[in-house]
């Protein structure tokens, strides 16, 4: 169907929509919304019991609801505005962008995408997992999967925070954030090909592993098994590190808001804290390692607090 603006109020819609003027409001009330392809010169509102999109072209933002399904979608879709997808199961896409404002997920199950970005903030919430290629926002990146988020890549302009309350935390390629990142999951693992500033870093059932070839600097690390720090190419500087604790409480929300050991979740290590740098390693907070504590350095090593294994 083609119009100036188009309003659907139907018990099931399978169709495609253009709106050459305004908007679309597509509305399925006992069953399943399926856009073949919808494009509109303003906003694009669809709600379903579930709801699929194999294509859209949206001038300003994009609501999807499923309000006891999923939502799927796969397709190309391209958005000037922002972003909100919310869904009583899981929610499926390719590549989206929102290129003038925020991304929002919220899903009953898993969230599972290949590429996320958008102009403000990214805001994802699974009561399952998170799994996706890269996220990238121009403001914060929000990510709460209580059973783990693994990405490749994570960007953000402002803070970071990945959470989940029963899985591992997961980014295997690159780390790039201009503000804090805060990790608090049952495991860590952290990779970054430059500098990686981390203000709180919390494992309750496993090992944190961080890696970066540039920089790393590490203000608080708590772990029920080891502590693993890493920088290839320059230096480390930690605050209080903590490892091989009895238990460990995840971190507080903030405003607003084969692999190493930290992929796994429910072995953790003895409680040894390892710090590698191929430049200097400073310690300027107290570190305690249950099992062991080791200090490896290709320049100098200073430690400024209490360290004790």
């Amino acid at each position: 169907m083609t119009a100036g603006a188009i309003a659907i109020d139907s018990a099931v819609i399978d169709s495609d929509a253009t709106a050459a003027s305004g908007a679309i409001v597509l509305t399925a009330t006992d069953g399943e919304a399926t856009i073949g392809t919808a494009s509109s010169a303003r906003s694009t509102t669809i709600s379903g019991q579930a709801v699929t999109i194999n294509n859209a072209t949206v001038g300003d933002s994009l609501i999807v609801t499923a309000m006891a399904g999923d939502i799927d979608g796969q397709g190309t879709i391209t958005v000037g505005g922002s972003i909100d997808f919310d869904a009583a199961g899981n929610v499926s896409f390719g590549s989206i962008g929102a290129d003038g404002g925020a991304f929002t997920v919220d899903a009953g199950g898993d969230i599972a995408y290949t590429e996320a970005t958008a102009a403000t903030d990214i805001a994802m919430t699974a009561g399952g997992s998170i799994a996706g290629t890269s996220a990238v926002a121009g403001g914060d990146a929000l990510l709460s999967g209580a059973e783990g988020i693994e990405l490749a890549f994570l960007g953000a302009g402002d803070d970071a925070e990945l959470r989940s309350a029963n899985g591992a935390i997961v980014i295997d390629s690159d780390i790039q954030v201009d503000g804090s990142l805060l990790a608090s999951g049952a495991a860590i693992l952290l990779n970054a090909q430059g500098d990686l500033g981390i203000s709180d870093v919390r494992a309750t059932s496993g090992d944190i592993d961080v890696i970066a070839a540039g920089a790393l600097s590490v203000d608080l690390a708590q772990s029920v098994g080891d502590i693993r720090l890493t920088s290839t190419d320059s230096s480390i500087t930690t605050g209080s590190l903590q490892a091989g604790l009895a238990t460990v409480t995840p971190a507080n929300f903030g405003p607003g808001a084969v692999l190493p050991n930290g992929s796994f979740v429910g072995s953790p290590g003895p409680g040894t804290i390892a710090i590698s740098a191929a430049g200097s390693a400073t310690l300027n907070g107290d570190v305690l390692g249950v099992d062991a504590l080791s200090v490896s350095s290709g320049d100098m090593i200073a430690i400024n607090a209490l360290a004790t294994a």
